[in-house]
C-alpha cells in the first residue's frame, strides 16, 4: 500500500514539474492540443498528424 501511494505521488510530482517547466519554456502562446502547434507546411508535421489519426482509428477499432 505504501509503495502504491509513493508511486502515485511521484508520478504526480513528475507530471506537474514537466508541465510547469514546459510552460516556463514556451509560455502561454502554446495551444492546448500539441498537434496545433506544428506547422502545416512541414512534411514531418504532416506525417505526425497522419500517424496520430491512424493511432486514434486503430484504438477505436480495439474498443469496439
Amino acid at each position: 500500500m505504501i509503495a502504491t501511494i509513493c508511486i502515485i505521488i511521484l508520478t504526480f510530482i513528475i507530471a506537474v514539474s514537466v508541465g510547469y517547466i514546459g510552460y516556463l519554456a514556451f509560455g502561454a502562446s502554446t495551444k492546448g492540443i500539441i498537434l496545433y502547434n506544428l506547422p502545416n507546411e512541414n512534411p514531418w508535421a504532416i506525417a505526425a498528424k497522419c500517424a496520430y489519426v491512424l493511432t486514434v482509428c486503430g484504438s477505436f477499432v480495439l474498443l469496439i
